[in-house]
């Protein structure tokens, strides 16, 4: 920044003197804190019901498309729901929920916000969703916003109750024609609003510039009748006060006191731990063997075992000796039946006990 300085001299040439220039650098204002945008656009993709008419349920955010110190984490139960600040100031937090309701009558439900665990007062509204009607489901996409001061690490939640388990935050799908996108069930942005810095430090002096050269001396005027005397001057301000002059040298240090006398001794403290078990140390020598005790009674005999494999077939015995011959018809008769007995029957014969015969079949 530069500034003009103006010089009037008098109009009497014959004042002397030196006019001097002392160029000190001049400290510039204090320019403003810088602004801190924070901020988060998140939403859900899911459809969010509720089992019970009596239950509070926390609403799910589980995807954030931009943020700047603010996050979404998992709550007790997993779920992403908590809405955490890292930064304090006033914050702008609006919602829009997509309310779905298949009943044929209009059904009540609300939406409300909580921090740090704790409903907050007077944050609550109420909807009426309309009843299905023509085969299409009633709807409602309720649109809210809140302006609350908060400080770092707070967090935030949106929760929502309905009096009729009809009633759902609903997700639809992109659209087919004309191609559409997807209709979250949630939306919420968070902002602060604008914040004003920390003033910064005053910056250094600058340096101070050099000294003029000194102008020509001026003729000697005419002196001049002597003026009234002026009024007294009033008393100039009380210089500031000059820096403490350096500290004295330390004094000799004084002499030990007695010694107190000794305090009770105190309480026995608790046992260590048991140290670890050492290892083990070489086995000793063996002993000598001692005597051969009494044979044990005989136990029961086990059962018997599996009958083993048939071993091979042994070769064929030698041939026996030729039985006598039984007595067989010679007769050359031919017949149909040959009787063997103990004649020949070379005639009629009549078979009696013992007979053995053999007719062709």
């Amino acid at each position: 920044m530069s500034q003009k300085l103006t010089f009037r001299l008098p109009t009497d040439t014959s004042v002397t003197g030196t006019v001097r220039l002392i160029a000190n650098a001049v400290t510039g204002p204090v320019g403003p804190g810088g602004v801190n945008a924070v901020y988060a656009s998140i939403f859900d993709n899911t459809d969010q019901t509720a089992a019970s008419t009596t239950v509070a349920y926390p609403i799910r955010l589980a995807s954030v498309a931009s943020a700047f110190g603010v996050t979404v984490e998992n709550d007790g139960d997993g779920n992403p729901t908590l809405i955490t600040l890292a930064y304090g100031g006033a914050y702008d937090i609006a919602y829009s929920a997509q309310f779905m309701n298949t009943s044929n009558t209009a059904q009540k439900a609300s939406i409300w916000l909580r921090l740090n665990g704790t409903d907050l007062d007077d944050s609550r509204s109420e909807f009426s969703i309309p009843g299905a009607h023509g085969g299409t489901h009633g709807a409602l996409v309720p649109a809210v916003n809140y302006l609350y001061p908060l400080v770092t690490g707070d967090e935030l939640q949106l929760m929502w109750q309905t009096e009729s388990t009809t009633v759902s935050l609903e997700t639809l799908p992109q659209g087919t024609t004309p191609t559409s996108p997807v209709s979250p069930s949630v939306i919420v942005t968070v902002e602060r609003l604008a914040y004003q810095g920390v003033t910064g430090p005053t910056g250094a002096t600058g340096p101070t510039g050099p000294t003029g050269a000194t102008g020509a001396t001026g003729a000697t005027g005419a002196t001049g009748a002597a003026g009234p005397t002026g009024p007294t001057g009033a008393t100039g301000s009380a210089g500031a006060t000059g820096p403490t002059g350096p500290a004295g040298p330390t004094g000799a240090t004084g002499a030990t006191g007695a010694a107190g006398a000794t305090g009770a001794t105190g309480p026995t403290g608790p046992a260590g731990a048991a140290g670890a078990t050492g290892p083990t140390g070489p086995a000793g020598p063996t002993g000598d063997t001692g005597p051969v005790g009494p044979a044990g009674a005989t136990g029961d005999t086990g059962p018997v075992g599996p009958a083993g494999p048939t071993g091979p077939t042994g070769p064929t015995g030698p041939t026996g000796a030729t039985g006598p011959s039984p007595i067989i018809n010679t007769d050359g008769n031919t017949g149909t039946t040959i009787y063997i007995g103990s004649v020949d029957p070379d005639v009629s014969y009549t078979p009696v006990t013992g007979d053995i015969w053999i007719k062709p079949v």
